[in-house]
């Protein structure tokens, strides 16, 4: 039950409070007191209704203004979120027209709670069935009403489902009639399904075995190929060797020439040098001499043999090179322009 009310900046009221007593209150007052004010401000608090903010007094800044309080305990206020209840330090929410079950419950009240000045005497002006409708809601009859009428729509519903699910049984039934065949056909298909599987098997071995073939194909061409390429490979390491031969002559003859002209430069010396004053120095330079020509004829002996030498390695020189031309021309026409060893790319200078 509420026993107080009151409202803060609303409609017409800036500041009103109310005492209820037990039972039936009436609020009786001068048109345009601000009765009805009273009545929409409990509609408001209980039921969330009207929506919107067109209640709230003309001299409020905000909506935040506009208050209704309870028995001091529940207040209802607008902010900027919306709807707010708040008891002590509980606030709830109202979202939309919908009041918190809460609030609810904390005032139990039903719209036959609270009538107008023009609305019609309480169950008197009422048909037998509407007033009989209300006793069944006040003693829970309803309740038994609503479940009957629920559970008969619920019988006729499975009712109706049953004939269905017959008929369809039986149109069912016929059509498996037709399907007496499908146990012969059932084993046919197994053993179908086995031989595709068989198939399947062996068409991957046949498809491994031709990849295989392939390969061997290949690999063959690839040996012929590294066939030619080693018996070309021990005429060019032989060639290679006599170039290096060669490049050590070559090197020798430097160092003949070398020795031959600071020979030529000591001859010149001998012959320019003083009369030796005295025939001990004369004749000991003289054997010094003697002994240094036998080296000298000895490496000049060496030199000329090393000439020949290196004659004969010019005129073998110019044969090889003859056959190097030859195995060359032999090599870019049959070797390949990729390793078949190691599959690197080869660039021919």
């Amino acid at each position: 039950m509420i026993e107080s009310l009151l409202l803060q900046n609303f409609q017409s009221h800036k500041r009103t409070e109310l005492k209820f007593d037990k039972g039936v209150n009436v609020i009786v007052g001068a048109t345009d007191s601000g009765k009805t004010a009273v009545i929409r401000a409990l509609q408001w608090l209980i039921w969330n209704k009207p929506a919107g903010t067109a209640f709230r007094s003309n001299w409020c800044e905000t909506s935040d203004d506009t208050v209704v309080y309870v028995d001091s305990e529940l207040e209802k206020r607008i902010d900027k979120k919306g709807v707010a209840y708040v008891y002590g330090d509980l606030e709830l929410r109202a979202f939309g027209q919908n009041v918190p079950v809460e609030v609810e419950r904390y005032f139990n009240m039903e719209e036959v709670n609270m009538q107008q000045q023009l609305d019609s005497p309480f169950l008197l002006s009422e048909s037998p069935g509407k007033v009989a409708a209300f006793f069944n809601k006040v003693a829970g009859l309803d309740k038994i009403d609503t479940s009957l009428q629920k559970i008969q729509a619920q019988v006729r519903a499975t009712n109706a489902i049953i004939k269905y699910d017959e008929s369809f049984v039986e149109s069912k039934s016929e059509e498996l009639k037709t399907f007496d065949n499908l146990i012969n056909a059932e084993t046919d298909l197994i053993v179908l399904e086995n031989h595709d599987k068989r198939r399947t098997i062996y068409t991957g071995a046949l498809k491994k075995l031709q990849s295989i073939i392939s390969d061997i194909e290949t690999i063959d061409l690839r040996l012929d190929e590294v066939g030619k390429d080693i018996k070309a490979e021990k005429p060019v390491l032989r060639l290679l060797k006599q170039i290096e031969r060669k490049k050590e002559l070559s090197q020798s003859i430097t160092n003949l020439i070398r020795i031959t002209n600071k020979l030529k430069v000591t001859i010149e010396d001998l012959d320019s040098c003083e009369q030796i004053t005295k025939a001990e120095q004369k004749v000991t330079k003289l054997l010094q001499l003697i002994s240094r020509r036998s080296t000298i004829s000895s490496d000049f002996s060496k030199f000329l043999n090393v000439v020949n030498t290196l004659q004969l390695l010019n005129k073998k020189q110019l044969k090889n090179a003859g056959n190097l031309k030859l195995l060359e021309d032999t090599w870019h026409k049959e070797f390949p322009s990729i390793c078949p060893l190691c599959g690197t790319k080869i660039k021919i200078k």
